[in-house]
């Protein structure tokens, strides 16, 4: 891959006349990496800029407008959906290579520092994913702006972009953590109507009572529907709640592991009585 500075940012259904380069196998998978942007061929014969001429230097990956914006997944325009709105909704195959730009992580690292939460900036549906690397060593606080290139793949039907190396999350700025999504237990718990709209988006649930206490996965769950992991919190900080205690809120990502849908909350700070 490119540097992340030096990227081309091709927009989807865009055709190259050819693509020159070695063949590398990285992550399971055999990757084309053209060497530098005389290597990409759109038939233009160009690869100094003006997206007239099919140039890949100035493509938006985050949003499909000619704006530039990455505020709106906007169906209306006849548009397909760009950056990790396209991913969560099938328009790309796992094995993919995609870059995400301008997006905001709504998470520090696991527990494990092999993952983390970003987000679009405009929220919504659809908006978030995981970003799992177990290779390199790197810091990722919540409001960090990040370009993020990597593999789209589905880990036991978790959507993750996997990244190869540090070199390639690169942080652009600052912003405001996306406020979190208010819906229900029921709505997010495993077989619920709106799990699989809100994977990897932060979200909020109010006046949940703990339906059933810590097991074996150090999980609880609430409302009967919906559990509650310890993805980001050390054990020695994690609750033990009882049987009918109750929470005023809970807030965090919507992860999906060992078959269910899971509520992440990111410090003790999103778990509220």
């Amino acid at each position: 891959l490119f540097d992340l500075g030096q990227s081309p940012k091709p927009t989807m259904g865009q055709i190259y006349a050819s693509i020159t380069g070695p063949l590398l196998f990285d992550d399971s998978q055999f990757l084309l990496v053209p060497r530098t942007l005389d290597d990409l061929d759109d038939g233009g014969g160009d690869t100094t800029g003006g997206s007239s001429t099919g140039d890949t230097t100035t493509g938006d990956t985050t949003d499909g407008s000619s704006t530039g914006s990455s505020t709106t997944n906007d169906s209306t325009t006849g548009e397909p959906p760009v950056g990790i709105y396209a991913i969560q909704q099938g328009f790309y195959n796992p094995g993919d290579v995609v870059i995400l730009e301008g997006v905001i992580a709504t998470s520090g690292l696991s527990n494990s520092k092999t993952g983390f939460f970003v987000q679009e900036p405009a929220g919504g549906p659809y908006s978030g994913i995981y970003i799992f690397n177990n290779k390199a060593v790197f810091n990722v606080v919540a409001g960090d702006v990040l370009t993020i290139a990597g593999t789209y793949a589905e880990f036991n039907e978790l959507s993750e972009l996997v990244v190869p190396g540090a070199a390639n999350i690169m942080k652009t700025g600052t912003a405001p953590v996306p406020a979190p999504i208010l819906v229900t237990s029921a709505e997010i718990g495993t077989g619920g109507a709106k799990s699989e709209q809100y994977e990897g988006v932060l979200v909020k649930i109010q006046n949940p009572k703990v339906s059933a206490g810590i097991d074996g996965n150090n999980e609880f769950i609430v409302d009967n529907v919906l559990r509650i992991d310890d993805l980001f919190i050390a054990p020695a900080n994690w609750p033990k709640p009882m049987i009918n205690d109750a929470y005023t809120t809970i807030v965090g990502p919507l992860y999906f592991s060992t078959a269910n849908f899971k509520l992440v909350p990111r410090s003790a700070n999103d778990l509220v009585k």
